[in-house]
């Protein structure tokens, strides 16, 4: 086991840790949600309000998990994952349009390999910029319009 250094606090046993980097003055936490640990910035340098941040951090964490909403919102990946399995449910209970298998396909098959690890709040215009670029060059030619309809409905 790690030994536990100076600038590290449990804040709840197997649950919630505050933590300072080596050379950084903003305390971090990690806190676990549905058995996977995230880690996220306090962006506070008291020790005080940071133990109140975490403990926000980790609660908003917890109500977006029952809420079934995406609690890892950084990545493209992990909030995309959820719409696709709205989608799914839409189809399984009768209420899904025939449209939403192709809208599955598309995230599965174009968007996840190229925007899959970026964080979310970094896909801007020039990173949507590339992706057409690069779904250009996949595809060999340039998308047809109705290509891209299905495509950038989702």
């Amino acid at each position: 086991m790690a030994e536990k250094i100076d600038t590290t606090h449990v804040l709840m046993d197997r649950t919630l840790v505050l933590y300072r980097r080596e050379h950084s003055g903003v305390w971090q936490c990690r806190y676990k949600v549905g058995e996977v640990w995230q880690r996220a910035t306090t962006k506070e340098r008291d020790f005080e309000k940071a133990i109140e941040r975490a403990k926000h951090l980790m609660i908003a964490a917890e109500v977006r998990k029952v809420q079934n909403l995406p609690f890892v919102t950084r990545g493209f990946r992990d909030v995309v994952k959820l719409a696709v399995q709205r989608l799914k449910d839409e189809i399984a209970s009768g209420n899904g349009k025939f449209i939403y298998s192709d809208y599955i396909r598309v995230i599965n098959d174009v968007c996840i390999p190229y925007l899959g690890n970026r964080n979310v709040a970094k896909i801007d215009y020039e990173v949507l910029a590339e992706f057409d670029d690069w779904r250009t060059l996949m595809m060999g030619k340039p998308p047809t319009k109705s290509t891209l309809m299905t495509q950038n409905a989702h």
